[in-house]
């Protein structure tokens, strides 16, 4: 099946969703009460560093291997919401550079926007948004965030290997209903596309339905599945990755009955992931256990093992990372936050390719007003490739470290209730 074809009967089939599970709507439920609210908020960031060392990619060829380089950069964006009775709306923009003194040069770290609608008609939610990437070709593998979710910080400019920019456009649309007190049906369609430099360009349409329905506190049964399409100019004319994403099973959210103050969740799932080399099937899943040390501290640890794809990667990432972080705070002014994360994985179906990486970040703040934060951080990013074909100037073995400082303000331009 093609990808426009494949494209058409998502999108068919969520039309087809909407008008016949919508028609009676209003007169089924009663609509939620929700208060309108309207903000606008301005946010920026300077700071003074030194580091972003790299071994093995252009930006070495630029500073030179052990060039330990200062610079001063800066991070400006807004952000829009509109929050009404029916319908919500959402917008934000950001962008900055750096600039390196010893270098005389000036650095774009990339921009970004995005928007986003939301329609309630009763139990219902109708969901569409898109959202515009450029930056520097970002780190390569998945990480894991602060509640177990694989993320890559794609707005992160500390995580650039190149200075070969990367282009994305995404678009989503969704539709999701609540079935009585404890049930929920929900659709999705999905499309990206990624320009890696010049001319390569990766191509995602996803798409699925999924059924949730709540039986005890804190535990849900799911039926789901998700169909992910992937192609890569670099792997050739018709070549594909398609992933079957499966959602059988539970999610458990919930105390532990030993501790309150700990908190366990955990998801399974499985894929199927097929191409032109072979099929595979991945057991996948996520898991975390959040403990509150006092009322200002906590402790996060996280596991997931799941399939992505990767822009740079001409194929499917199958593997598994694990986090933890610590952070609190002292009194109402000084803060503390430590994060680290590994991972280890294959590349590709046949799994000849293999990664492993590791992410570190340590971040001291102190809050001056309710507007300006003034923060210390370290950071170190470091990935191994064995067997993988990868684009120019993106290298095989990575690493990159260094200290900043600076401020962060934050501005409610417009904050507005009715």
């Amino acid at each position: 099946m093609t990808a426009p074809r494949t494209a058409r009967l998502a999108a068919g089939t969520l039309a087809l969703s909407l008008a016949v599970l919508t028609t009676s709507v209003a007169a089924q439920q009663a609509e939620p009460q929700v208060r309108p609210e309207t903000s606008f908020v301005l946010a920026g960031s300077l700071h003074e560093g030194r580091g972003d060392d790299m071994s093995g990619g252009d930006a070495v060829d630029a500073g030179g291997a052990d060039d330990s380089r200062y610079y001063t950069g800066g991070q400006f964006g807004l952000a829009f919401s509109r929050r009404g009775r029916r319908l919500s709306v959402v917008a934000d923009a950001n962008g900055g550079a750096r600039y390196f003194r010893d270098l005389s040069h000036i650095e774009s770290v990339g921009h970004r926007a995005s928007a986003g609608v939301e329609l309630r008609l009763g139990r219902s939610r109708l969901q569409a948004g898109h959202a515009y990437f450029d930056t520097p070709f970002q780190q390569l593998l998945p990480q894991i965030g602060v509640e177990g979710e694989s993320t890559r910080s794609a707005s992160d400019p500390d995580s650039s290997l190149s200075s070969t920019h990367t282009v994305q456009q995404a678009s989503t649309v969704g539709w999701r209903r609540g079935l009585g007190r404890r049930s929920e049906l929900a659709f999705n369609y999905g499309f990206s596309t990624t320009k890696v430099g010049d001319a390569a360009v990766q191509d995602v349409h996803q798409g699925g339905s999924s059924f949730r329905h709540r039986i005890g506190r804190g535990i849900e049964l799911k039926l789901g599945h998700q169909a992910r399409l992937f192609e890569d100019s670099l792997r050739g004319t018709g070549a594909r990755v398609v992933a079957h994403d499966l959602d059988l099973g539970v999610d458990l959210e919930r105390e532990l009955s030993f501790s309150r103050r700990s908190r366990v969740a955990f998801t399974s799932g499985s894929s199927i992931v097929s191409s032109d080399l072979g099929r595979r099937f991945v057991a996948t899943g996520q898991a975390s256990l959040k403990h509150e040390i006092n009322r200002t501290w906590n402790a996060v640890a996280a596991f997931a093992r799941k399939v992505d794809f990767v822009e740079g990667l001409p194929d499917a990432v199958i593997g598994q990372t694990g986090s933890l972080r610590l952070g609190g705070s002292w009194g109402q002014r000084l803060g503390l936050m430590l994060r680290g994360s590994a991972g280890s994985g294959v590349i590709g179906v046949e799994g000849d390719s293999t990664y492993r990486s590791i992410t570190t970040q340590a971040r001291a703040s102190l809050t001056l007003s309710p507007a300006w934060n003034w923060y210390v951080e370290h950071f170190y990013y470091q990935h191994t490739i064995n067997g993988a074909f990868l684009r120019t100037g993106v290298p095989a073995d990575a690493f990159r470290s260094g200290v900043r400082t600076g401020l962060d303000v934050r501005l409610d331009a417009i904050r507005r209730r009715r």
